[in-house]
């Protein structure tokens, strides 16, 4: 949706020690929270996700072979904004990072697909720029000597907040009876979506594999739709879309059911409105998790919503036994 250009930003409040978490989980990084910043902002996750995901991704590949030194640091701007930087040392067979060839990236056409040491292709830095002007975030990028450093200012972040938000909420509902080891299977249009489920499922619910799809763009989705129905427990994006490809990740959903799944189905989206899991839950969906949600919270309501499943499940085959031995009198 963000490439047709139908998406809609959504703020919400970030706890932002736990959303820097997510962002840089897995991966090599320094990360520096400056003095002054608050612990809760306002902002898009999700299209800060994918702003930061493809920054970090580029300083990891085209910085110094011998350590790229990559830093993420957040600090306060003009305005009560919140500036996010990436810093990492320059490949010293690199050429310098010019302001030309910067702009030349945020706004090149598809004839301008060259190459650079110091980016990719490009199509990652545009990809932001779209998230960027659609949250109404400034980005930029340049070189100071060997430091390369990408910035995003978020106009909506440093703001007085309510207290009692809902990564504050605890909840008190016993979860231990969840097995560890189970299977799930995942599938998002964003890598880094997927790395912090994978990351968040093995930390927060034990699992025993977690399979995850789209990473690879459309190719994916025939292999997820013959792995998926031999999971436990499996996730979708509600809207998937590649370059040129949206698919509904509720209609993959949707088939999965008909085709016999006696799993959990869940749906993980930034879109999250009371018509939108009335949609989800007409199509078989057995929860919802909003993209915001860190996967601390997340995976509690998947282990309460496994375990309602599993309960109502086997209630339906008691229900069922009873009714064949009654049949038999």
């Amino acid at each position: 949706s963000l490439v047709s250009g139908t998406y809609t930003s959504v703020q919400s409040v970030v706890n932002l020690s736990q959303f820097l978490s997510d962002v840089t989980m897995g991966r090599a990084i320094t990360v520096e929270k400056n003095q002054g910043v608050e612990d809760e902002i306002l902002l898009d996750p999700v299209l800060m996700d994918l702003i930061l995901d493809n920054a970090i991704a580029n300083a990891i590949k085209h910085g110094d072979p011998s350590g790229p030194d990559v830093r993420l640091i957040v600090k306060r701007g003009r305005n009560q904004s919140i500036v996010f930087q990436i810093t990492n040392v320059a490949n010293p067979k690199s050429k310098v990072l010019s302001a030309q060839f910067v702009q030349s990236m945020l706004h090149m056409g598809h004839k301008h697909r060259r190459s650079n040491d110091l980016m990719s292709s490009g199509i990652g830095l545009q990809h932001a720029q779209r998230a960027a002007l659609c949250s109404g975030t400034e980005i930029d990028l340049w070189q100071e000597d060997r430091l390369v450093i990408f910035q995003a200012v978020s106009q909506h972040g440093s703001v007085p907040l309510p207290r009692g938000n809902r990564y504050e909420q605890e909840d008190a509902a016993d979860v231990s009876a969840f097995p560890e080891g189970l299977h799930f299977c995942c599938i998002d249009d964003a890598p880094l979506s997927l790395r912090t489920m994978e990351y968040g499922l093995l930390r927060h619910a034990a699992a025993g594999k977690v399979e995850t799809y789209g990473q690879n763009g459309p190719d994916d989705v025939p292999r997820f739709m013959d792995q998926a129905p031999k999971a436990d427990i499996i996730i979708f994006d509600a809207n998937i879309d590649f370059p040129g490809n949206h698919i509904s990740g509720i209609e993959l959903l949707r088939t999965i059911k008909a085709g016999g799944f006696r799993g959990l189905l869940v749906v993980r989206s930034g879109n999250t409105s009371d018509d939108d899991c009335l949609q989800y839950q007409e199509a078989g969906c057995h929860c919802v998790l909003g993209k915001e949600l860190p996967m601390s919270k997340a995976t509690v309501l998947v282990k309460q919503a496994y375990l309602w499943h599993k309960s109502a499940a086997q209630l339906h085959q008691a229900q069922s036994s009873c009714s064949v031995v009654a049949d038999t009198l």
